[in-house]
């Protein structure tokens, strides 16, 4: 009886294994049939040796490389220029696809004209570009390049002009760019020009797009051949399709090709592009902070505590709050007086907290706080000097006064406007504190709250509760002094339709005591 026991369920057990084995089998077999085919490119340049490429032309010293499983061209002289003689720029809608590794790190810096005495084109490191003078950009038809400025970055121009120069051109630029020395990137661009589509990628991840408000995507016809080679840039793989790839179909490509996949990397990377997994902001100034401006912006009298710089035509009291409209045109030669600052007519000194309410009533422009706004020695340049008239950016990022700005809403022209992105920078330095993504835009005609935190050298910048700037300053890496002292502003461009209500500020003071002030005549 046991026997038989045994053998009914070793049969069964058999039975069992047999149906598990074919189940998985027909589940294999159902699960290749369905697989995504992944897309072939027209054109593929494979950097693996010095010989044998097909429509390449090495003409310079030049290596290969290699590092974490993948090979790579890299050339060693300046003057070296890699020629692909077949490529698909010029047809009106494609995908261009490049593996590329820096072999030190490319971040934003602060930089001199005499930097350039021997490279007029240092600060640029050219992708593919079909000038042979591949780091002069502006006057190339097509280039595809990093900025090492802090904006615009990561570039590609299928016209001549200058970065920022971008209404109606056929462009697109990320606003950040950093490069880690040694990791391998899998640069993307994909466009469409009838459908007025161009976007950037990094590893399968959106950084850029066109002005998305553009009436048209003008363009540059290039020539038949494209350069690439930078001393600082290994290039392995440069494939060309002769379709626009989508989202799903670009991040797929990366992965079957990733040769060094890093799952944190990819994690920050969607942070700061697209916004994943955003911090709450929650902070509510305790009695060791003092309210030193508490201003509604709805009264007439509120606009006296303001001093107007620029095109002060564009600033009034309704009983919503307060009204900035620039003329709405496209930023460019001729209207860059026309915006303004909203400055306070005092100075704050210590821990900062600013929160306010705004209402942006069309798209477009371009929306910043200005903080610790001071003289070059921490004075305050408004009661010293003259005062400023102008409402360009000058005073911003290219003057003697020295401030943070976080540009808090923007859909400018030069800038990503597909999402709400946010960036700081400690200026005259132009040094970049932090930026940031939500996955959206900011709605219109909605009341949204800003709220920004600077204690001691970490500065905080959220909108509606979510944490977009986050960054730490530093006294001692050549960037000047960490920020205590200054007044505060609030700047539009042009194309800027906004309201403001209910402003606030503290300070807390806890570095030193003030035992007496002498009177002021």
């Amino acid at each position: 009886m046991k026997a038989s026991l045994t053998k009914c369920k070793a049969g069964l057990l058999l039975h069992f294994l047999c149906l598990s084995t074919l189940f998985s089998f027909l589940s294999s077999s159902c699960a290749d049939t369905t697989k995504t085919t992944l897309p072939e490119p027209d054109v593929n340049y494979n950097f693996n040796t010095l010989e044998s490429q097909t429509n390449v032309l090495i003409d310079g010293a030049a290596r290969i490389v290699k590092k974490n499983g993948r090979s790579g061209l890299n050339a060693t002289s300046s003057h070296t220029r890699i020629k692909l003689l077949k490529h698909n720029i010029n047809s009106n809608k494609g995908t261009l696809a490049i593996w590329v590794m820096a072999l030190e790190d490319i971040a934003p810096a602060w930089s001199a004209s005499y930097f350039g005495a021997d490279n007029k084109n240092f600060n640029i490191f050219p992708l593919l570009s079909d000038s042979h003078d591949s780091g002069n950009f502006t006057e190339a038809n097509f280039s595809f390049y990093i900025n090492k400025s802090w904006h615009p970055g990561l570039t590609i121009k299928f016209r001549q002009g200058t970065g920022h120069d971008m209404y109606n051109h056929a462009a697109a630029a990320a606003n950040h760019s950093d490069f880690e020395k040694l990791r391998w990137y899998y640069i993307t661009a994909t466009w469409d020009l009838p459908q007025k589509k161009i976007s950037i990628y990094i590893n399968g991840i959106k950084v850029a797009s066109n002005d998305v408000t553009c009436e048209r995507l003008e363009r540059d016809f290039c020539g038949d051949t494209l350069f690439l080679g930078n001393p600082a840039l290994v290039f392995s793989d440069v494939q060309f399709y002769i379709d626009p790839l989508s989202d799903v179909e670009i991040y797929d490509l990366y992965r079957n090709q990733a040769t060094d996949f890093d799952q944190v990397f990819e994690d920050r990377l969607k942070h700061i592009y697209t916004g994943k997994e955003i911090k709450k902001f929650s902070f509510e100034p305790g009695g060791d902070w003092t309210n030193k401006l508490n201003i509604s912006l709805t009264n007439q009298g509120d606009i006296d505590s303001f001093y107007l710089q620029g095109y002060a035509q564009a600033v009034k009291i309704t009983d919503e709050g307060l009204m900035i409209e620039t003329p709405d045109v496209p930023i460019g030669e001729g209207q860059y007086e026309k915006q303004v600052y909203v400055c306070t007519n005092k100075p704050f000194e210590g821990d900062l907290y600013v929160e306010y309410e705004f209402k942006t009533l069309r798209r477009g422009g371009l929306s910043l706080l200005m903080i610790q706004a001071s003289g070059m020695q921490r004075e305050d340049f408004m009661a010293d000097y003259p005062l400023r008239t102008a409402g360009n950016m000058n005073m911003v990022a290219w003057s003697s006064v020295r401030n943070y700005h976080w540009e808090y809403y923007r859909e400018m022209n030069d800038v990503r406007n597909d999402i709400s992105t946010g960036a700081m920078l400690k200026n005259p330095y132009q040094y970049p504190i932090g930026f940031g993504t939500l996955d959206h835009l900011l709605s219109l005609n909605e009341w949204h709250k800003l709220q920004l935190l600077q204690t001691g050298s970490k500065i905080i910048g959220a909108i509606d509760g979510k944490v977009i700037i986050e960054g730490e300053d530093n006294g001692f890496i050549n960037n000047g002094a960490v920020y205590s002292f200054g007044r505060i502003a609030i700047r539009c461009m042009v194309r800027s339709k906004m309201l403001f209500r209910n402003i606030n500020v503290y300070n807390r003071n806890i570095d030193f005591d003030v035992l007496e002030n002498s009177k002021t005549k």
